[in-house]
C-alpha cells in the first residue's frame, strides 16, 4: 500500500510550550513583575513612609482686572467678540499611583509592556503605591481648595512619575457634586456650556458626556523644593496634590465645542496639562 506524503499543511499546529514558557518568563521579570516583588519586600520593612494624594484646580479669572472665580458657570471673551461659557465640567478619576524610577532597561520593557496592557483600568484595589479610590471633580468648583483624597504607604525610593486613571463611573463614585451619581454612571466626564458669535447674540447650548478611558503620566517632584524626582525617604512623607487648570487658552475654536469631538479633544487636553501643585514661595518679612 502506498503511503501518503504527508505536507506541513495537513499538520495541525500549536504555540510551543517552550515558547510559552519563554515569553511569560520574560514577562515575569519585567518591570512589572520586579516592582510588585521589591515593593512588597520593602513595603513588609519599612512601612513608615506616607504620602497624602488629592487634588486641586485653578480656573482663569473672566477678565483682565475682574474678580477671581469664584466657582460655578464662567464666562470667556474670545477675538472677534465671541464669547463661551461653561456650566459644567466633570471628570472621573479612577485611580491615582506612583511609579518608581527605573534604569533604562527597564522602560524599555515597560514600554512593551503598555502594549499589551489596556490604557485604563477602571476602579481597580488601592495598594501601597495605589489610590483606587474613584472620584468626581468639578473642574468649575471653588478654586484653589485642596482636596484630600487619601494616603498611600509606599516603599522608600525614588519616585518618578505619577499616573492618573480616568475611567467610566461605578454606582460606588465618590460624588460631591450637584449631578446625581446615576446620571454619572458609565461616564467618564461631562462639558455643558454655550456659545455665543457676539455679546447680542443668542446662546447656542451644548452639553455632552463621553465615556472613555485615559492615562495620564505626570512627572513627580517635590512640591517644596521643586526638585526631580520625588525621593522618599524611610520614615519620610510628602503630600502631592494633582494640580489642573482651566483657562480660554486651553480652547482653540470655543465655536465647534457644540460637536462631540471636539469637545472631547478640549477635556483630553486639559486633562494632559495636569501636573504637580508647588504652594507659592513665603514672602520673607
Amino acid at each position: 500500500m502506498k503511503r501518503a506524503n504527508r505536507t506541513t499543511d495537513s499538520i495541525p499546529t500549536r504555540p510551543l510550550p517552550g515558547v510559552i514558557a519563554l515569553v511569560l518568563l520574560a514577562l515575569c521579570f519585567s518591570s512589572s513583575c520586579q516592582e510588585q516583588a521589591s515593593s512588597a519586600q520593602l513595603e513588609k520593612h519599612s512601612p513608615s513612609v506616607r504620602v497624602t494624594l488629592g487634588n486641586i484646580h485653578h480656573v482663569e479669572a473672566q477678565g483682565e482686572g475682574e474678580q477671581a472665580h469664584e466657582g460655578g458657570s464662567i464666562t470667556w471673551s474670545f477675538e472677534g467678540g465671541g464669547q463661551l461659557r461653561l456650566d459644567r465640567f466633570l471628570i472621573v478619576v479612577s485611580d491615582i499611583e506612583l511609579h518608581a524610577c527605573l534604569p533604562t532597561r527597564e522602560k524599555t520593557r515597560g514600554a512593551f509592556l503598555d502594549l499589551l496592557i489596556p490604557e485604563a483600568r477602571a476602579h481597580v484595589p488601592s495598594s501601597a503605591t495605589r489610590l483606587g479610590t474613584p472620584y468626581v471633580e468639578d473642574l468649575l468648583g471653588k478654586p484653589g481648595s485642596a482636596n484630600i483624597l487619601g494616603e498611600v504607604a509606599p516603599p522608600p525610593m525614588r519616585y518618578c512619575e505619577l499616573y492618573t486613571v480616568i475611567a467610566p463611573a461605578d454606582d460606588d463614585v465618590i460624588n460631591l457634586t450637584d449631578v446625581a451619581t446615576e446620571e454619572l454612571e458609565g461616564k467618564s466626564a461631562m462639558l455643558a456650556g454655550a456659545w455665543r458669535e457676539s455679546a447680542e447674540a443668542e446662546w447656542e447650548s451644548f452639553s455632552h458626556t463621553f465615556s472613555f478611558k485615559m492615562l495620564h503620566k505626570t512627572a513627580l517632584l517635590d512640591p517644596k523644593s521643586g526638585s526631580a524626582p520625588l525621593v522618599l525617604e524611610d520614615k519620610g512623607s510628602a503630600f502631592l496634590l494633582l494640580d489642573t487648570r482651566l483657562s480660554s487658552e486651553l480652547v482653540k475654536t470655543p465655536e465647534a465645542l457644540k460637536e462631540s469631538a471636539p469637545a472631547l479633544a478640549l477635556v483630553k487636553h486639559v486633562l494632559s496639562q495636569t501636573t504637580i501643585y508647588r504652594p507659592p514661595a513665603r514672602k520673607e518679612k
